[in-house]
């Protein structure tokens, strides 16, 4: 029977093993008749209760792991509230990505981001306009981004921004 690894069920009740052993160990129990190893992928929430999936994927946890099982034949489900946000996200820093793809992302991004933190609005807005674009850095960014509390002033801002100043101000004290 073909043993499917979950690296979140592995953190919570680790071996003595790396995790390329337990690769290992696991595609040894999977024949050619039953595909490519499957492998579970999430991180732990850091809200809710040990075992509990995270909304998105941290992409920085991902591709530690994403080096090792890139080694094997190997299918890697996220599981994740996000679900194909996450998949989009791996698979933009995991293989090349053009300029517009980069422009598509941060368009799903700025908001929240700016509602989060000015500066790190400011920060990834300049890894996307800058002639390399790092889209390991600019998720790692928003990732972080993504785990901060919203912040009255960075909400100010972005509606000072947009020319509706009077109307946030009305629903941040209704709070």
């Amino acid at each position: 029977m073909p043993v499917v690894f979950d690296v979140l069920h592995h953190s919570i009740n680790p071996t003595n093993d790396d995790i390329k052993t337990i690769l290992e160990k696991c595609s040894n129990t999977w024949k050619q008749e039953d595909g490519p190893m499957k492998l579970h992928y999430s991180d732990q929430s850091p809200t809710k209760q040990k075992g509990a999936h995270s909304d998105y994927v941290y992409i920085e946890n991902f591709l530690e792991f994403y080096k090792i099982a890139n080694n094997f034949d190997c299918d890697i489900m996220l599981e994740t509230k996000d679900k194909d946000i996450s998949a989009i996200k791996c698979i933009n820093t995991v293989f090349p990505t053009k300029k517009s793809v980069m422009y598509d992302e941060w368009a799903k991004y700025k908001y929240v981001v700016m509602e989060k933190d000015y500066a790190l609005y400011k920060k990834c807005s300049s890894i996307i306009n800058s002639a390399e674009g790092n889209m390991f850095e600019f998720y790692k960014t928003i990732d972080y981004a993504l785990s901060l509390s919203f912040n009255e002033g960075a909400i100010k801002t972005h509606f000072n921004t947009c020319g509706d100043t009077l109307r946030i101000e009305q629903q941040i004290k209704s709070l």
